[in-house]
């Protein structure tokens, strides 16, 4: 365990404690596990880093490792979609909407939406199964005036077949996000943080629902 942690030092010399983690430990971990299931070798367990470990960390590289969390609200989403083209504006809409993940909702497809019974079939993501969602009118009837676009591979230079939101990929709308939102004159947010943390947000905190 220590190994790996002065490993993830190692590749990642100004990286957080958190960082290291995710990029180094967990996947590191994860394959001398995988061996001991092989019978290859015994387990690994790796002591997760102390406060005081992640401290002296943010004060050598002089940065605070966890930031505060930005989240959307009803009216950054107005704003957004007030000077967004259909395809982002709905984008934002559905994440804010339903919770999705950036990449549940990059990765949609035409097949994926059954609107007719009002609801959309998000892939699996960390942990959660495969499932269908329902989705408000509103939401059915701007995906319906919405022509999927087939989104172009950067390293081949070939169309993709059509995604619902246009985009090969997660990082693909972050450009474009950032124009939408210096033209609306709002916080420059991601996608993760309009969306899935604005959803959050609006229900535990402006509607009071339980989690």
């Amino acid at each position: 365990g220590r190994f790996l942690k002065d490993l993830g030092w190692e590749i990642y010399p100004n990286a957080s404690t958190d960082t290291v983690w995710r990029q180094v430990v967990s996947p590191m971990r994860a394959v001398v596990n995988y061996m001991h299931e092989l019978g290859k070798g015994p387990p690994l367990r790796v002591k997760a880093f102390t406060e005081k470990e992640r401290i002296d960390r943010d004060l050598a590289r002089g940065k605070q490792s966890r930031q505060p969390r930005r989240a959307s609200g009803l009216a950054w989403i107005e704003a957004f979609c007030a000077h967004a083209d259909p395809w982002n504006a709905a984008m934002a809409r559905f994440m804010f909407e339903t919770g999705a993940r950036v990449d549940q909702a990059i990765s949609l497809l035409p097949r994926d939406l059954d609107l007719q019974n009002r609801r959309v079939r998000i892939k699996a993501q960390k942990g959660h199964p495969e499932q269908w969602i329902d989705i408000s009118h509103a939401m059915m009837v701007e995906l319906a005036n919405l022509h999927p676009k087939q989104p172009l591979n950067r390293r081949t230079g070939k169309l993709m077949p059509p995604r619902v939101f246009g985009y090969a990929s997660r990082g693909g709308y972050r450009k474009r996000w950032a124009t939408i939102c210096a033209a609306a004159g709002i916080a420059p947010l991601r996608a993760h943080e309009a969306g899935r943390h604005g959803f959050a947000t609006g229900l535990m905190i402006e509607r009071g629902v339980d989690p």
